[in-house]
């Protein structure tokens, strides 16, 4: 169910009230959604990647003899989101995907249009597609702002109104609204999946982005969707990551 059937349903809902009071509830509602999203804002980062990959330009001929050649080198870069959820000792810690950042020689972390840090991969998951980035949080601005709180996954139930921050196609902070749609979904292309899956749009570059309860806590990290359909996006739950985190903080690595 996306905003608009949501809203629907809330005048359904006050269909025996007034107009005005009907107004009264959608404005409630918009009020306390704006202010949702001027909180969480601020923690969401654009990660731009620069990975090397070798590129042979022969590979996929029939050729009748071979040439004595090397692959050659060049450059892929690539986007993706990220939340702070963490100041300590100068430094901040971002929550994104491994798959965003992996076998990245170069990491820019971009807070927003003023501010761009270069950023250390701290460790990372594959098994959970989870990774932690580390910049310095010399010369940035509120940073009390821009730590996110996080939620309890655990507590999530189907049908939660659910908020999604990330920067698709390089759309910085671009908001969609939806509902958790499931929970403990498996697609098959990590080895440790519970996903939470929401019709909340989400689209390539919005991975490693918050998906956000409306108390404003992160209750997951977006991470996929499924091409082929629409309204089907998933994220990992909180919990599963924040446990990761703190293995990588603690070991610089998972423990399991």
């Amino acid at each position: 169910m996306g905003l608009f059937s949501f809203l629907l349903v809330l005048f359904l809902l006050a269909g025996g009230c007034k107009a005005q009071s009907q107004g009264s509830v959608l404005e409630a509602f918009e009020a306390e959604l704006t202010g949702i999203i001027d909180e969480v804002s601020p923690s969401v980062v654009t990660i731009f990647a620069v990975q090397e990959v070798e590129f042979n330009p022969f590979e996929g001929f029939d050729l009748p003899f071979r040439f004595p050649i090397e692959p050659f080198k060049r450059e892929r870069r690539s986007l993706g989101s990220g939340v702070i959820v963490k100041h300590e000792r100068g430094k901040l810690y971002i929550l994104t995907n491994n798959h965003v950042v992996e076998d990245a020689k170069l990491i820019t972390v971009r807070l927003d249009k003023h501010t761009e840090k270069r950023a250390r991969v701290v460790g990372k998951d594959p098994k959970t597609d989870i990774a932690v980035l580390e910049i310095s949080a010399e010369g940035i601005e509120g940073i009390p702002d821009r730590i996110a709180r996080l939620g309890d996954s655990d507590k999530v139930r189907v049908g939660q109104i659910v908020i999604a921050i990330g920067n698709p196609y390089g759309l910085e902070r671009t908001v969609t609204v939806g509902v958790v749609s499931a929970l403990s979904r498996s697609i098959g292309i990590t080895q440790y999946e519970n996903y939470i899956q929401t019709d909340a749009a989400i689209n390539p570059g919005n991975s490693g982005g918050p998906l956000i309860n409306i108390k404003g806590e992160v209750i997951g990290i977006n991470t996929a969707i499924v091409a082929s359909g629409q309204g089907l996006g998933f994220a990992i739950p909180i919990n599963l990551a924040r446990w990761v985190m703190e293995q990588i903080l603690e070991h610089g690595r998972v423990v399991r």
